[in-house]
């Protein structure tokens, strides 16, 4: 047996170990600067007070800024790689232990989800405009049945089956003429990632003049009533019909706010669908496979914001919700290993209760907040 075998004690911590060994070649190791404790290594394995002092010459302060700038572009270059061609990577990774080749998910979130609406701001591009136009106008009469017949502009294209639709809720809809007296029929079509100012509403000073004689009435009405705070709705109405543009500031501001909640969420509809694997699953491993996918997802917008440029913007958003729902089941199926049958039946039932129960109600919130601040 050797003199530093005789002397080390069973069960003593690394960094005793360690010192006891330099002490015996002759080398007393360094102390700690913070904890006074023996160092070893780049670390004090007590309070975890690096090292080195950072005091440099121009010369090593330059090359060290070289370094960690190729570091942390290659490191970003992995984490990127990973996100868009291998769906489920980063997950895995973070589960398993590998966290050093890329970006924490956390990091990764906020960066990219900053970069989508920075580059959307300094590109002025909207990230929902509203078209507003008359499609026609009507004349309400009350007919022998109670449905109130609306009499539309023979020119007005009437779909058959809205027209069926619209009886069923007690509305006629029948061509003919309309009087001076008649309403205008005013409609919005939703428009995303368009420049700022491309959108632009086709209303004449008198329908103006309409609305605004119409949120007068209603505010008249529910004045003193729970609805009385509904002005704020009916005056961003008013607003968006002026100015399309007008609910894209607010939604920047609510979108970000209500992500903090649908990501956790959507974590636990995952957690719910992998219940039984709860023992090799624990929600964080659950919320950092959210974190990735809606961090794709905002890569996935940000390429579509530039292709609804050049492309039909039906077809962008198609591609849209198909690029993001392959890229969810490909991530599901390689983060959580099960077979194509499970993870489609998953992916289904996941999807269907987000959207309805925890999504729309979420983008019907965000939608009216922002009106009533647009």
């Amino acid at each position: 047996m050797s003199e530093a075998d005789a002397t080390i004690e069973p069960g003593l911590p690394a960094v005793q170990v360690a010192a006891t060994a330099l002490a015996l070649q002759g080398k007393p190791p360094d102390k700690c600067k913070n904890c006074l404790a023996p160092l070893v290594g780049a670390y004090c394995a007590i309070c975890g007070q690096e090292q080195d002092a950072h005091r440099r010459t121009v010369k090593g302060l330059v090359h060290e800024v070289v370094t960690d700038v190729v570091n942390f572009d290659s490191r970003m270059l992995r984490t990127a790689h990973a996100l868009l061609l291998e769906p489920g990577e980063l997950a895995c990774a973070f589960r398993e232990g590998r966290t050093r080749p890329y970006v924490p998910p956390v990091r990764l979130y906020l960066f990219v989800s900053l970069v989508f609406f920075v580059i959307l701001s300094f590109a002025n591009i909207g990230l929902l405009q509203f078209a507003v136009e008359i499609t026609g106008q009507a004349n309400f009469t009350r007919a022998a049945d109670k449905n109130f017949v609306v009499k539309v502009d023979p020119k007005t294209k009437l779909d058959p089956a809205t027209v069926e639709r619209m009886k069923k809720v007690g509305i006629d809809l029948q061509p003919g003429k309309y009087d001076a007296n008649s309403v205008p029929i005013i409609s919005g079509k939703a428009i995303f990632f368009a420049p700022i100012g491309s959108v632009q509403s086709r209303l004449p000073p008198q329908t103006m003049q309409l609305i605004g004689n119409l949120r007068k009435a209603v505010n008249e009405t529910t004045s003193g009533t729970v609805l009385a705070p509904s002005d704020k709705v009916l005056q961003g109405v008013e607003h968006i019909a002026r100015d399309p543009a007008a609910i894209n500031g607010p939604l920047t501001v609510w979108v970000p706010r209500v992500l903090v909640l649908l990501v956790p969420l959507f974590a636990g509809v995952l957690m719910l669908f992998y219940f039984r694997a709860r023992k090799h699953y624990y929600y964080v491993d659950h919320l950092v496979f959210a974190l990735d996918y809606f961090s794709a997802a905002f890569v996935i917008l940000l390429i579509a914001a530039g292709a609804v440029q050049i492309l039909p913007g039906a077809l962008v958003a198609w591609l849209t919700i198909g690029a993001l729902g392959i890229y969810l089941i490909l991530a599901m199926k390689r983060f959580y290993g099960q077979n194509w049958w499970r993870t489609g039946l998953k992916f289904a039932g996941a999807m269907s209760i987000y959207l309805i129960f925890i999504l729309a109600p979420a983008v019907m919130l965000v939608m009216v907040a922002s009106i009533s601040e647009a």
